[in-house]
């Protein structure tokens, strides 16, 4: 013999759904399972509506509170409303490109075989910072030529 349905106050239920309870939440207030509860929600139109209109009524109570504090001028709740129900968004456009919106140019970077320390070579970091010709020292004595390839894009 089957156990007799337990009965819930469909009230009850709505008003729990209204103020944001789970499944869980509802199970324990009610005295059931949470399988009792999403037994009936499957097999009650009107147990299923109940918590169907709970849940309603706090999406517009929100909706409606959100409304208010955009209109008072809470840029935060205005710039998301907008992004909510008017699909506006945060859009950046990216762009790669060189000089004057021209192609990025490369440099290429080739190993030397032997490694020579830059005040071996006659060179200091010092030195070679303010011309291109002694970075261009201290790069060789590091083992590195360079050679700088203007206008050319690497595909």
């Amino acid at each position: 013999m089957a156990r007799p349905i337990k009965p819930i106050d469909i009230r009850q239920v709505e008003e729990l759904a209204r103020i944001g309870c789970t499944e869980d939440d509802m199970a324990a207030v009610l005295g059931v399972s949470v399988d009792t509860i999403q037994r009936r929600k499957r097999s009650s139109e009107e147990f299923c509506g109940a918590i169907k209109r709970g849940q309603a009524t706090t999406r517009n109570s929100l909706r409606r509170l959100q409304l208010k504090k955009a209109l008072e001028g809470n840029v935060t709740m205005l710039i998301w409303l907008g992004k909510q129900l008017l699909g506006q968004s945060d859009a950046q456009t990216l762009s790669h490109e060189g000089p004057q919106g021209g192609p990025i140019q490369y440099i290429e970077v080739h190993r030397l075989p032997k490694r020579v320390r830059p005040d071996e070579a006659g060179a200091s970091a010092t030195e070679a910072s303010p011309s291109a010709d002694g970075l261009e020292a201290v790069e060789e004595a590091n083992g590195l030529r360079v050679e700088r390839l203007p206008e050319r894009v690497r595909e």
